[in-house]
């Protein structure tokens, strides 16, 4: 009996969608604390209403969930208590009734919160609200980053930030300069998430980028440059374990505008190589290697958060719990570790081959 094991792990920074993440536990609790203004009269303002995100990416841009709320006091305080260690942000906004159905003020989102084990009590710098308006507009410019050039009839889709949530508000192509123009925004925090087909690989690619921006609702807010990127599939790889030595024909079935961008050894039309006992293939590989540009983006369900300081040890344990053995594990680690240097917190997922290709 021939076996073909098969180790792929994508890894992937999110600085969109939330993913289902616990946070680290402690039992260190720490108090954010703050002041809320009417920036037109500069008088504190009451009754506000201040919302608190967790980012559950511990740190990564924009993987933020609502955490808490609050209201400030009559001198226009606010109190977070009992707050877990991590990364947070919040904003506040004031409605003209209790019924919170008219919502007349909002203010920026703040600067992040970092809480670690040596802050108990945080103060955020004061949080100005301004009027709700819907005069702004929103535009920038798109390129393709393989080609550098205009991309042309992209989707670009407008999203607001909604008590807890950013809810799609509105879409545009944009025009063959890679112009895009949004009117009649209404005050607040925007994401702008723009995807395109991009065709220079030979084939149709999914590319794609993402900005937030705070719209004060009566000006033009120039969003910076998007240059759209395709995802790329890195270091997958093929190991191959038969009980006698063989010779072996290995193809694989890409689906999904899938496409092999990188391989060792090379492709072609498929692999035919020889592979001993031990896995050694040809007698110099210890694995087939290929990257791929994937037209999808994964589905996210579910990953595990891993610390950027224990990432080593973390990542050694649970790659042997999911059935890479020891060999496998250390050529993985070689190659990921120091590509993941970055940030704090890290997302893995172990995602279904099947969905883009199939040994």
């Amino acid at each position: 009996m021939k076996y073909i094991k098969t180790a792929s792990v994508l890894f992937l920074i999110f600085s969109v969608f939330i993913v289902n993440c616990t946070s680290p536990t402690s039992s260190e609790k720490a108090i954010i604390t703050g002041r809320v203004f009417c920036a037109d009269s500069g008088n504190p303002t009451s009754g506000a209403k201040v919302i608190l995100r967790k980012n559950f990416g511990h740190g990564m841009p924009n993987v933020f969930s609502f955490y808490d709320s609050t209201y400030t006091n009559y001198h226009g305080y606010f109190t977070f208590n009992n707050i877990e260690k991590g990364f947070y942000e919040l904003y506040a906004c004031k409605y003209s009734n209790s019924g919170e159905q008219n919502l007349t003020y909002i203010s920026q989102l703040s600067n992040s919160i970092n809480l670690t084990d040596e802050v108990t009590t945080y103060t955020v710098e004061d949080v100005f609200l301004i009027p709700i308006l819907n005069e702004g507009k929103i535009k920038g410019n798109l390129v393709i980053n393989t080609t550098q050039l205009p991309a042309d009839s992209a989707l670009v889709n407008l999203w607001r930030l909604e008590e807890c949530t950013f809810t799609k508000i509105d879409s545009v192509l944009s025009n063959s300069n890679g112009n895009f123009l949004f009117e009649n925004v209404r005050t607040g925090t925007h994401l702008i998430y723009a995807s395109a087909i991009d065709t220079s690989w030979g084939f149709s690619a999914h590319v794609y980028n993402s900005q937030t921006c705070f719209c004060n609702g009566q000006d033009i807010y120039t969003v910076d440059t998007l240059f759209l990127t395709c995802i790329q599939d890195e270091k997958p790889a093929i190991y191959i374990y038969p009980e006698e030595d063989s010779q072996f024909q290995v193809n694989l079935i890409l689906r999904n505008g899938t496409k092999i961008t990188k391989s060792i050894p090379e492709y072609k039309s498929g692999w035919d190589v020889f592979v001993e006992n031990s896995g050694r293939i040809d007698s110099k590989y210890d694995y087939l290697f290929y990257e791929a540009s994937i037209k999808m983006i994964p589905e996210i369900s579910y990953g595990w958060c891993i610390s950027q300081k224990d990432i080593k040890i973390e990542l050694n344990n649970l790659l042997l719990k999911i059935g890479l053995n020891t060999n496998e594990t250390n050529e993985f680690l070689d190659y990921w570790l120091n590509r993941l240097k970055d940030y704090n917190y890290y997302i893995q997922q172990k995602i279904r081959p099947s969905r883009f290709l199939k040994p």
